[in-house]
């Protein structure tokens, strides 16, 4: 079960002048010479950086808001500082068993997760990938820096400085490690193997790597002087400030750069001020377009955030040199889009997924009229008007009669009604054979990446288009049959 401890108020509880005269307990000193071994702890931490280290590697996928924003170091702890500690710790747990050390000491091997950004949202992620690596019963305690009182010198009355700030802060995991971690060239598993891993913001981590050893190595350095002590308080005061404005910094970009478009008007709005459009010379930009299909596609791409948008149109070659004659050029046969719909058009091209999928999609009558109904005022929008879109499919792309009458059912016959309408549910299977020929031809050109139609098609089927009432749907398509007969429009007793 997870637990939110506070650490209990230990340490320097003493002056390090009182703590250089005492001598380690023949318990401690055989605890450190043939008990604790060094090598093993060392391989331990390096272990437990290194899964860290993949799962941070993993998450390099992801958007930067949603991924985790941190740095690894990790160390196992040295003979002469454990010495030091032990020595301390002994005094006031009275070591009776090289047992009682292990058991009171949680930081043999340590990993420190040094986070950028210090929010919490960032403080959370560090939580779930620590407790996906090492369980999800791991002790969790808030580390806190020493309190005034706790520094002062109880058996030399000489003058100590008394810290205005926390100083070190930090979440604290003890994390067993796992038997199933072993390697072969490296770390082997001993039962009751456990790592500390420390989180903590990149600031704090300056602050105490650069005062650590002066304050905590007095065996190397000696005791720290007033004025020392003092400076690093003070330097401890800033860091705190600037963890705070570094976690509202954060959340002000996270804020403008990956906040969902919660309308159609707030996307054109971003757009009409996008840096990489408006410092643009391109006349053929977003705005003209029907914005509403382009954010629908945004939002089931999972990309309908501004990063993601100012990201695509720069792969575009905005501002500098826009390709968007050199997207248009791959459709085959060549489909010349109406100017306020070529930056749409190319954006959702570039950002379309490759279809890989060989499967071909299933639905019954009335689905498929009205996806295909979609696609083709799809088609339409993108080449200005129905009669461009007309002679587009008439003229350029390649069909059989058959495929043509099956598309003028859905582009015309007064029938679609029974295919389109609830209450005409038992009429669909006998329509099911107008429609087929156009069906299969739709979704083999949607494997063909150079396909105007095929991406239209694939649009349809993703719902970029919302489905409206059977009436607007009707009104909007505006093509007309591909086919005429010697009396006229092709008539609706031909597909009977």
């Amino acid at each position: 079960m997870d637990t939110n401890e506070r650490a209990p108020s230990r340490g320097l509880t003493r002056s390090v002048t009182w703590l250089a005269q005492l001598e380690p307990s023949e318990l401690v000193k055989n605890f450190i010479s043939n008990e604790y071994y060094f090598d093993h702890y060392y391989n331990l931490a390096k272990r437990a950086a290194d899964l860290t280290k993949e799962k941070l590697a993993a998450e390099k996928g992801k958007p930067d808001g949603e991924r985790l924003h941190a740095n690894i170091r990790f160390r196992a702890k040295e003979p002469d500082s454990l010495r030091e500690k032990l020595i301390m710790r002994d005094q006031t747990e009275h070591y009776d068993s090289s047992e009682a050390i292990k058991k009171d000491i949680h930081d043999f091997a340590g990993v420190r997760m040094i986070l950028y950004m210090p929010s919490e949202p960032q403080r959370g992620k560090a939580d779930a990938m620590i407790r996906d690596i090492f369980g999800q019963d791991i002790k969790k305690r808030l580390h806190e820096g020493l309190r005034p009182a706790e520094l002062q010198d109880e058996s030399q009355g000489q003058k100590k400085y008394k810290p205005k700030h926390l100083g070190y802060e930090a979440v604290h995991y003890r994390a067993p490690m796992k038997e199933e971690y072993s390697v072969r060239d490296g770390y082997h598993f001993i039962p009751g193997d456990k790592v500390e891993i420390q989180v903590v913001s990149a600031l704090s981590h300056a602050w105490a790597e650069a005062g650590h050893d002066v304050k905590y190595k007095s065996y190397a350095y000696g005791p720290p002087t007033f004025q020392e002590e003092r400076v690093l308080d003070a330097l401890n005061g800033l860091v705190q400030s600037g963890d705070l404005l570094l976690e509202q910094f954060h959340d002000m970009v996270l804020k403008r750069t990956f906040t969902r478009f919660a309308h159609v008007h707030d996307f054109g709005i971003y757009l009409d001020n996008l840096d990489l459009l408006v410092s643009s010379e391109e006349t053929r930009k977003f705005e003209e377009g029907p914005l509403d299909v382009l954010l629908e596609f945004l939002r089931l791409q999972d990309k309908d955030y501004p990063l993601a948008v100012r990201n695509a149109v720069k792969e575009l070659g905005f501002s500098d040199e826009p390709k968007l004659d050199d997207v248009v050029a791959t459709f085959q046969p060549p489909f010349k889009p109406d100017d306020s719909m070529t930056a749409t058009l190319c954006l959702i091209y570039r950002m379309l997924p490759q279809l890989t999928d060989d499967k071909k999609t299933e639905s019954a009558p009335g689905r498929r009229c009205r996806v295909m109904m979609n696609a083709l005022t799809l088609l339409q929008d993108f080449a200005g008007q129905g009669e461009a879109a007309n002679r587009f499919l008439r003229e350029k792309v390649e069909m059989t009669d058959e495929v043509k009458q099956s598309l003028n059912f859905v582009l015309t016959s007064t029938r679609r009604q029974a295919a389109l309408s609830a209450d005409y549910e038992d009429d669909q299977q006998k329509i099911k054979s107008d429609l087929h020929a156009a069906w299969n031809w739709f979704q083999d050109q949607a494997h063909d990446r150079t396909s105007i139609c095929g991406l239209v098609f694939r649009l349809a089927v993703m719902g970029v288009i919302k489905d409206k009432t059977l009436k607007a749907s009707l009104d909007q398509l505006d093509i007309g049959p591909l086919s005429r007969t010697s009396t006229g429009w092709e008539s609706d007793t031909d597909h009977k």
